[in-house]
């Protein structure tokens, strides 16, 4: 973030994010507390990264590192928003499937919760 120092540099940086805001069409929200961190979090983000370069879509889909989600225990976890789809155990190996399927709009059952009892796969945290 560039050090703002007038009310036009504010202006103008606003008017440069809404901008790109109007670019993007899902966020993927990637826990990076100190439990996700212990289960290679950092990676993922750094796999996520790299192929949204690779497959050309760092205008469309934007990364967004969050601190403890809640869900230590499944992490490294990933939500994809619009539509808070929730991802658990994601490697840097599932980068490539993960962001070509939220470019789709569609949906990789296998990193969705899986309830222990159920064993229903669950696609929000809720």
């Amino acid at each position: 973030m560039p050090n703002i120092t007038t009310p036009h540099e504010l202006t103008d940086l606003r008017s440069r994010l809404s901008a790109d805001a109007g670019k993007v069409t899902h966020t993927l929200a990637i826990c990076n507390g100190t439990g996700c961190q212990a289960s290679r979090s950092t990676p993922v983000v750094e796999a996520l990264n790299e192929q949204l370069s690779e497959q050309g879509l760092k205008e469309k889909i934007r990364i967004r590192v969050t601190g403890c989600q809640g869900f230590c225990e499944q992490g490294p976890v990933v939500v994809v928003e619009p539509g808070d789809t929730f991802y658990c155990r994601v490697a840097p190996e599932d980068a490539a499937e993960l962001i070509s399927s939220v470019s789709r709009g569609e949906v990789v059952e296998r990193l969705l919760y899986q309830d222990p009892v159920s064993q229903e796969r669950m696609r929000t945290e809720s």
